[in-house]
């Protein structure tokens, strides 16, 4: 488990809780994907990337989230944060925008988590949560 994590421009510090050491990674990131972005956990990533001065590029299906949600970023933080509607299983329109974009990096929020639901439905919870991971991979 993480401790605590922070990042600017040039480097990501990871602090970890059991071994209390600082591992820094050397790597330019500027752009960011952030996979189901409108959603609660996405959006506020979107926000705290956003002030670190990140650019971030937000995909999301709205499947468990709605439009409005852009606007409440948008007063967050004054930035009109480029939305792209797609759905992580479609391979194609993934690489659309990794390139379109100029991606540096990706981070994957986009998965269904209602546990009763994946119990009732354990077909389309493996669809969209392994098939999509997987689409996201081969982008």
């Amino acid at each position: 488990m993480l401790k605590n994590c922070s990042w600017d421009k040039n480097r990501i510090f990871i602090w970890d809780n059991f071994r209390n050491f600082d591992n820094t990674l050397n790597i330019q990131l500027k752009k960011i994907l952030l996979t189901g972005g409108t959603g609660f956990i996405g959006s506020h990533t979107a926000v705290a990337l956003t002030e670190a001065d990140f650019e971030v590029v937000l995909y999301d299906n709205l499947s468990n989230s709605k439009h409005s949600v852009l606007n409440r970023l948008e007063t967050i933080t004054g930035v009109q944060l480029p939305f792209i509607e797609g759905d992580v299983r479609d391979t194609t329109r993934l690489e659309q925008t990794l390139n379109d974009h100029n991606i540096d990096a990706v981070i994957h929020f986009a998965g269904k988590k209602v546990v009763g639901e994946s119990i009732e439905k354990p077909i389309d919870y493996y669809e969209n949560n392994i098939t999509g991971t997987l689409s996201l991979l081969k982008a």
